[in-house]
């Protein structure tokens, strides 16, 4: 983006991103998840987001949703950090990543659910993995039939 010095100009750029959040927070559903530190490794500690995709085992999170954004509150004890809201379709697409990497893992109360741990840091990279559905990595109900055929669930 150009630099520009006309008030003009900046106030539509502005106005642009006030209507983008207000779409995301009036028009359109919203997922909204939030990280805690109840545990020893938790965000603050390990730099990763758990993104769940099965609870109890039944899709739940991220396989479930119908939501179009993705929003998640960092808070530390009682006290929200800050706030990442991305389309979903993006999240999706990060978490498949790091499951191809990494694996998931047990979280939730009582380790009932499967999730992937991201790094925050992905969430707000522009490199993160391309949005184009042409290449896009295999479906979540693909990484879950996977998931579930494997002898170490």
């Amino acid at each position: 983006m150009k630099h520009n010095n006309d008030f003009r100009y900046d106030l539509k750029v502005g106005q642009k991103g006030e209507s983008l959040v207000a779409d995301m927070l009036e028009g359109d559903k919203i997922e909204v998840k939030s990280e805690q530190t109840k545990t020893e490794k938790n965000w603050t500690v390990s730099g990763n987001c758990y993104v769940e995709y099965q609870s109890r085992n039944k899709e739940s999170g991220l396989a479930h949703t119908e939501s179009k954004y993705w929003a998640i509150n960092f808070m530390e004890d009682e006290e929200h950090c800050f706030t990442i809201i991305m389309p979903t379709k993006r999240i999706k697409n990060i978490a498949r990543k790091y499951y191809k990497e990494r694996g998931d893992v047990k979280g939730g109360d009582s380790d009932s659910s499967r999730g992937v741990l991201v790094p925050i840091s992905a969430l707000i990279k522009s490199s993160a993995p391309a949005l184009d559905d042409k290449n896009l990595p295999p479906s979540q109900e693909d990484i879950i039939a996977w998931a579930l055929s494997q002898d170490n669930f």
